[in-house]
């Protein structure tokens, strides 16, 4: 088992944290805008920068079907059926999802329709893009200086995600999303095999990522920067924007990781190793909280909710490792160490 790297974990839960402030909402569309630069690309460049090369093609698929298939099978079905279960018992059958639309959702159109929000397009996309940069990587294995060509071939997928953008239909089960993932896959290698996040040099020299940000912001402002409903505006500004402020974010982290007091530190690399649990059923606490907390009723700020949505998951990531690490392919020896 690979031994984790304790500032990516924290890269993580800033990324699944700012996936929550989203789902709850934020006061101003800029904000969103902004999270969205970095909060999905970042998981694709985490899992391209840990990805094992060597695992084989047959092993590769095998474990990703475990991970990340299966999950989102069982518990899209399941949270819809709790889901049913819970609007019979509080007298609103209006709001049942028709099963047919369910199985549409699930089994199709994820990024676009998402039944009581528990069908997760994230899943699917990183299992996609996982298979074609492992397909990349077997393919381009045994070539000199094989990050180049490889990083090449995974910008190619990130210009096939940006036609598929334009194109007048979406591909099944996210895809297309799968296509720009790729490239950010391809990023987090290089990043890796270059040991470029190690350099001093670039670690001091990362205050000028700040302007190339905000740049690539200004003169693609009039798209949401959303890797969901394949919204890139222009895609070179896109790329460099997304991929400068996730380096932004981490190498923040690793910074952040060596002054940490040990038990703030531990919390947070908690939330960074289960953000799985924290993708599932993150919608499903949010939903709860605001129908025990009635909007017309209570005036909770978004900031409350969040910290509400947080400390639920914490129990919950814990009672998941312990009882349910196998439904995210977990055999009992790592259940308490569950990947995403």
């Amino acid at each position: 088992m690979q031994k984790r790297i304790d500032y990516l974990d924290l890269a993580k839960a800033i990324g699944i944290i700012c996936m929550v402030w989203l789902h709850v909402g934020t006061s101003y569309a800029i904000t969103d805008i902004i999270v969205h630069i970095f909060h999905m690309p970042i998981f694709f460049i985490i899992s391209g920068y840990c990805f094992n090369t060597s695992a084989g093609m047959k092993k590769t698929i095998s474990r990703k079907i475990r991970s990340l298939l299966i999950p989102y099978f069982f518990y899209g079905i399941l949270l819809c059926i709790i889901w049913t279960v819970i609007y019979n018992a509080i007298g609103e059958p209006e709001a049942i999802v028709p099963v047919g639309d369910v199985a549409e959702a699930l089994f199709n159109k994820n990024a676009e329709l998402s039944p009581y929000e528990c069908i997760q397009w994230f899943l699917t996309a990183l299992f996609f893009a996982s298979i074609l940069f492992c397909i990349i990587c077997t393919v381009c294995k045994g070539i000199n200086n094989s990050e180049w060509i490889i990083m090449l071939i995974c910008l190619g997928f990130g210009v096939i995600g940006y036609l598929m953008s334009n194109a007048s239909f979406r591909l099944p089960l996210s895809i297309d999303c799968a296509f720009m993932g790729v490239f950010f896959m391809g990023t987090g290698y290089f990043l890796r095999i270059k040991n470029i996040l190690e350099n001093k040099y670039v670690i001091y020299s990362s205050p000028i990522l700040i302007p190339v940000v905000y740049l690539t912001f200004i003169f693609n402002k009039e798209c949401l920067w959303n890797m969901r409903i394949l919204d890139f505006g222009n895609p070179a500004l896109y790329m460099i924007g997304s991929v400068s402020f996730s380096m932004m974010i981490l190498i923040i982290s690793k910074l952040i990781c060596e002054v940490l007091p040990g038990r703030v530190k531990s919390g947070i690399l908690f939330i960074g190793r289960n953000t799985i649990w924290f993708l599932i059923f993150n919608q499903f606490y949010r939903q709860i909280l605001l129908l025990i907390f009635d909007p017309d009723e209570f005036k909770i700020s978004n900031i409350v909710i969040i910290i509400l949505i947080v400390l639920l998951m914490i129990p919950t990531s814990m009672i998941c490792n312990r009882f349910l690490g196998w439904t995210v392919g977990k055999r009992k020896r790592n259940v308490g160490v569950v990947e995403l």
